[in-house]
């Protein structure tokens, strides 16, 4: 559901700001996991891991860097 405020936006704005804003909450997200101990390897898995987290989707996967987003973020992943 697209929020009242962003309703009469064209649609390239609106993923622009959803694009801002899971990159926002990627960065948080491995910040956090940097200071729990846990290192992600690949740049692009906090974006994919944030957005599945944001949207409540499981995650496909049979990458290792996925299991901290599970274990410490709640992250719902299934092994491909």
């Amino acid at each position: 559901m697209i929020p009242i405020n962003l309703r009469y936006l064209p649609i390239e704005v609106y993923l622009e700001c959803l694009a801002v804003r899971v990159a926002v909450a990627a960065a948080q997200n491995h910040r956090d996991l940097r200071q729990q101990g846990y290192t992600v390897r690949q740049t692009i898995d906090s974006p994919i891991a944030t957005f599945c987290l944001q949207a409540k989707h499981e995650l496909l996967h049979r990458d290792h860097d996925f299991d901290c987003f599970e274990k410490r973020l709640g992250l719902k992943g299934v092994r491909g």
